[in-house]
């Protein structure tokens, strides 16, 4: 009966062990791959919306009469 109980505490210490291991070592890992993607997206997508911006700028001054540079 006494070992019964120790395996079921040996058990159930190795259980603890293996999710403080993923709470401290798996899940912030990820936490940190994932924020390292967003905020590598965010850079990449921060960079094509300001080209698409200046470029819209561009053709709107060029474009526009109003602005007599194409007349």
């Amino acid at each position: 009966m006494l070992s019964a109980s120790a395996e079921g505490a040996s058990g159930l210490y190795e259980c603890l062990v293996a999710l403080v291991r993923v709470i401290f070592c798996v899940i912030p890992a990820c936490a940190e791959m994932t924020t390292w993607r967003a905020l590598g997206a965010l850079i990449v997508w921060q960079s094509e919306y300001k080209d698409t911006g200046l470029r819209q700028r561009r053709q709107r001054l060029f474009l526009q009469p109003s602005t007599g540079l194409m007349s």
